[in-house]
């Protein structure tokens, strides 16, 4: 595995946020055509508590902020896209097919975006996170078995699906502090 990594980080009064990243990602595990994945990502926020305009007692911080971004996926076997034999039966020292080469095989990637904001309230007494997330799952890998009965020689070949994989959803929590005292703290939160 070989990886370059780049990032940068934009702050402008605590208030205007960005952050950009670009990862490349090399693996022997993938065919010999697609070794390289490339996955971007851009965050951005924005602290409304801080504006000059924002004067809401009772929220002591408000942040909105959004992101998209892609990764990559590796986990599956060494040299699976590699045309690999192997000795079977018992003492016999038959070699045979034990994995079919694919030199397109290439990484599975994740794209998601997300967009959302964090709230503090009441003297910081109460959390509050809500979140959109909408994620799919592209060139999924898989090891394709051949039909069967097999012919001679008909052994896995690992292959990308063409479909996609969605999950997109609503997620929010919210933690509170019921007592904080100095010996003593009651903590509650719930998350759907």
């Amino acid at each position: 595995l070989q990886s370059y990594f780049a990032r940068t980080n934009f702050n402008y009064k605590d208030k205007y946020l960005l952050t950009a990243t670009f990862r490349a990602d090399g693996s022997t595990k993938f065919g010999e055509n697609n070794k390289y994945g490339y996955f971007p990502s851009l965050g951005a926020a924005w602290v409304v508590s801080k504006e000059d305009f924002f004067h809401v007692d009772l929220i002591n911080s408000l942040k909105i902020r959004a992101g998209w971004g892609k990764t990559g996926n590796s986990e599956f076997p060494s040299g699976s896209a590699q045309l690999r034999y192997s000795f079977s039966g018992n003492g016999s020292g038959s070699l045979s097919a034990a994995n079919n080469a694919n030199k397109d095989l290439k990484w599975q990637s994740d794209r998601q975006f997300n967009f959302g904001f964090d709230m503090t309230l009441i003297k910081n007494r109460i959390n509050v996170t809500v979140d959109y997330f909408n994620k799919r799952t592209t060139d999924l890998l898989f090891p394709s078995e051949p039909p069967q009965p097999a012919a001679p020689g008909g052994v896995v070949k690992w292959v990308n699906l063409d479909g996609n994989i969605d999950n997109k959803g609503l997620e929010a929590a919210v933690n509170a502090s019921i007592v904080a005292k100095k010996d003593f703290g009651w903590d509650f939160g719930v998350n759907a």
